[in-house]
């Protein structure tokens, strides 16, 4: 073999050399969908280009023969390959089946084949021999008949590919369509320059092809750095926005944007250009956001104020993974629960004044039997003094009238405590120790003593239930009642702490104190009452007090009231035996550690294994795995992973376990969330502990286990979700019968938020053409405006 310098030549090795670069710098993104035939793309691009060069610098026949044959092992497998990159960069990896690759292949090893032994049959070339006529020698040959079935089949598959290309970028953001834009030009430019060699149009009879490829090296290298070319994966947005009306974030495993619909755009106040960049302090919520990039899975709420209006939102967040189960970043959803906070709200408000309307009803009836008694006591008084005047003794008769006066001004202040407490909305509009504040500062301005409350809770956002709230207010209004009548103090402070299950108060004064053991009635009914309201939230009152000492009110309240919290039972207590739960086995799931004390002794009292507890929902899905319980019993809600995440992994990963929700959160959209997750049963902590045994029985038996009203509530949402599914069908099927194809997808896109510049752009129309579609939309729905035909569509699931 002879070779003789060429200086053409140097432009093909400078074209290995660009393919070899190319296929070295996406080395590192190998694991991302398409990146590997890429990569073997570039690597026969080299082999091509140096093939290319040598039998242009051979010096016979023979040796140029060689390299051309070796050649043809490139020609087979480019389009091969580019059609299995294409498929696997518009997530159709499913189509690869190992089968339908080799099947593929089939038609470029034949033509190897027949390249190598052509000299026996000419089936790809006949004629051969050296055109002298150039400024180098080439191979001038006549086409067989083969040639033309390879080229037919290898121009095929590459129209393909470039087909498929074209038509995934028109659904994809802009993002997404310049780096598919540079793929489908990288592959045209070599198909063109091919396709000319093949019918004589190349320059001096020679394939320049390889050009062409260190070209499209050059055009992918741009695509690679400036619109991350193999650093994102788009089929995040068909398998997921096309199927959503909720804000929705995709993130890549470094933390970058991958994509973003119109309605989280808004929210965070970001446009298409924050795709593909990584989080930034400058976006709006960007705690969050790097809190869903940070974790596994999880659960937020999201507010976000407003000038007029403060809006809420529901913020999870879960690993995305591709068809063969690889991670390939996050998705993060925000559903708007504004009408839902606000009902929420509103409702607990409502609690509260329930609460407040019952309390002021007791307080009246109190009231009424103190302003009756003094009613009494006044009557008493006069009748004495008519006898005393008919008797002349007139002093007797001005001691009354003292003792009248200061009856009358004692009546009088109290009255005018129960009009200042009972006209205040202060517990309705803000907390139980906000409304305590607000009470010790009108108790200073009114009586002149100072009060004070220095709140040391290690949670203060930790509350109690609106009945509890008003308890303990009129507990510390009582106290400050004594201290106001009997203690002559100068200052009173109400010291607030706690601990994992209860809070401690205790109003302290520096007055003159008192015996215990010798009190009068009055001071001695207003402990009782005091005692009276501890005892019916299931706290406790003691009160501390010497002579000269002051006093102290001690009470402590349980965030768990005994009638919430689960108890052990007693060996033939409940009906069911024993004997009955032997075996089974228990993973309990809970962030109140009292909580799970409690209700391991009470499943341990009934032969239950517990064989484990854990405090959050990521947790709980670890010791599912390593333990694989009979049955789990989960909270809803945990942080940094809630109990309904949790569910769901737990029943994707191990279906055989049962999960059963124990909660205080009885809302029906969690109920239906639970269940729909996987959930065997859901019960609320308020449940007896016979009956929870019991339900647990029902449970082992394979049926459903639901608090009392729950399970009738969830199946009445059962079937209204079913009622709304066949509504929305009716509807769907309506606005198909009465619209174009064209102009569904138009109002599918309009009631996912899209505007109608980002619809134009998404269909490739004019603003124009989406806007006439739209008016033709409204006229053929027979509705008033562009807002009625959107609630129709979502009405009907679009």
């Amino acid at each position: 073999m002879g070779y003789q310098p060429i200086d053409y030549a140097w432009t093909l090795f400078g074209s290995a050399l660009v393919s070899l670069g190319v296929g070295a710098l996406v080395w590192p993104r190998r694991r991302v969908p398409g990146a590997r035939p890429f990569i073997l793309l570039m690597a026969i691009s080299v082999v091509w280009s140096l093939s290319n060069a040598l039998e242009m610098m051979g010096l016979d026949l023979s040796t140029k023969l060689f390299w051309a044959n070796v050649q043809y092992i490139c020609y087979g497998t480019i389009p091969v390959a580019g059609l299995v990159l294409t498929l696997q960069y518009v997530d159709r990896a499913s189509w690869l089946s190992h089968r339908r690759v080799m099947a593929l292949l089939v038609e470029p090893v034949v033509t190897v084949v027949l390249a190598l032994t052509n000299q026996w049959h000419g089936l790809l070339r006949r004629d051969v021999f050296l055109d002298l006529s150039g400024p180098f020698p080439v191979i001038a040959k006549t086409y067989g008949i083969w040639f033309w079935v390879h080229a037919a089949y290898s121009y095929a598959l590459m129209v393909a590919a470039a087909a498929i290309i074209a038509t995934a970028a028109r659904n994809m953001a802009r993002l997404y369509r310049l780096q598919t834009l540079s793929l489908l030009i990288g592959f045209s430019l070599p198909f063109v320059v091919s396709l000319a060699f093949t019918f004589g149009l190349s320059p001096f009879g020679f394939d320049v092809a390889p050009i062409a490829f260190s070209i499209t090296g050059a055009l992918l290298s741009v695509s690679l750095f400036r619109y991350k070319l193999f650093d994102l994966v788009p089929a995040g947005y068909s398998l997921v926005v096309a199927s959503m009306g909720d804000g929705m974030i995709i993130f890549d495993e470094s933390g970058r944007i991958v994509d973003i619909n119109p309605i989280t755009a808004k929210i965070i106040g970001a446009g298409e250009d924050v795709i593909g960049s990584p989080i930034s302090p400058a976006l709006a919520y960007h705690s969050t956001l790097e809190h869903a990039v940070q974790t596994e899975c999880g659960r937020e709420e999201l507010i976000v104020k407003g000038s007029q209006k403060t809006e809420y939102y529901d913020a999870r967040w879960w690993p995305i993974t591709d068809i063969r189960g690889r991670r390939t970043g996050r998705v993060l959803l925000l559903r708007d629960t504004t009408e839902t906070k606000e009902a929420q709200q509103e409702a607990l408000r409502q609690q509260r004044l329930a609460a407040m309307l019952q309390e002021r009803e007791r307080v009246a009836r109190e009231l009424h039997d103190g302003v009756g008694q003094v009613l009494g006591y006044v009557g008493l008084q006069a009748n004495a003094m008519l006898s005393f005047l008919d008797d002349g003794a007139a002093d007797r008769v001005r001691d009354c009238l003292r003792r009248l006066v200061v009856v009358a001004k004692q009546s009088h202040m109290d009255v005018r405590d129960f009009i200042q407490t009972a006209m205040s909305p202060i517990l309705a509009d803000s907390g139980l120790f906000e409304a305590v504040n607000a009470l010790l500062e009108r108790f200073t301005e009114t009586h002149g003593i100072e009060a004070h409350l220095v709140d040391s809770r290690s949670d203060p956002q930790r509350s109690f239930s609106p009945a509890v709230d008003a308890q303990i207010l009129r507990i510390v209004q009582e106290a400050l009642t004594n201290v106001r009548r009997h203690a002559a103090a100068k200052h009173v402070t109400v010291f607030v702490t706690d601990t994992d299950d209860r809070v401690h108060l205790v109003i302290r004064d520096d007055g003159r104190g008192f015996d215990p053991r010798r009190v009068d009635g009055t001071r001695s009914f207003g402990v009782r009452i005091m005692q009276e309201r501890a005892a019916e939230i299931g706290g406790r009152l003691e009160v501390v007090s010497s002579p000269g000492r002051g006093t102290e009110v001690q009470v402590e309240i349980p965030y768990f009231p005994s009638s919430e919290a689960p108890v052990a039972v007693a060996a033939g207590q409940n009906d069911c035996k024993k004997e009955e739960f032997r075996g089974m086995r228990v993973l309990l799931a809970d962030d109140h550690p009292l909580y799970l004390d409690a209700l391991t002794d009470l499943l341990t009292a009934h032969n239950i294994q517990v064989v484990g507890t854990a405090r959050d929902g990521l947790d709980a899905v670890k010791q599912a795995e390593r333990l694989v319980p009979d049955v789990v019993i989960m909270d809803v809600v945990m942080h940094p992973c809630d109990g309904l995440t949790a569910t769901r992994l737990i029943k994707s990963k191990l279906p055989q376990v049962k999960v059963l929700i124990l909660t205080m959160v009885d809302t029906e959209d969690i109920v239906l969330e639970a269940m729909q997750s996987g959930a065997s049963g859901y019960l609320l902590k308020d449940l007896d502990s016979d009956e929870l045994v019991r339900l647990l029985a029902t449970l082992e038996r394979g049926r459903l286990a639901f608090s009392p009203n729950i399970g009738a509530r969830y199946h009445e949402s059962v079937a209204r979700v079913y009622r709304e599914a066949a509504e929305a069908s009716t509807e769907k099927q309506m606005i198909s019968q009465a619209l174009s194809d064209r102009q569904v997808e138009i109002l599918t896109m309009a009631a996912r938020g899209m505007t109608y510049r980002q619809i134009a752009g998404a269909l490739s129309l004019g603003v124009r053409t989406v806007k006439y579609h739209m008016a033709e939309i409204i006229t053929k729905l027979n509705v008033k405006d562009r807002r009625e035909a959107i609630d129709l569509a979502r009405k009907a699931r679009l």
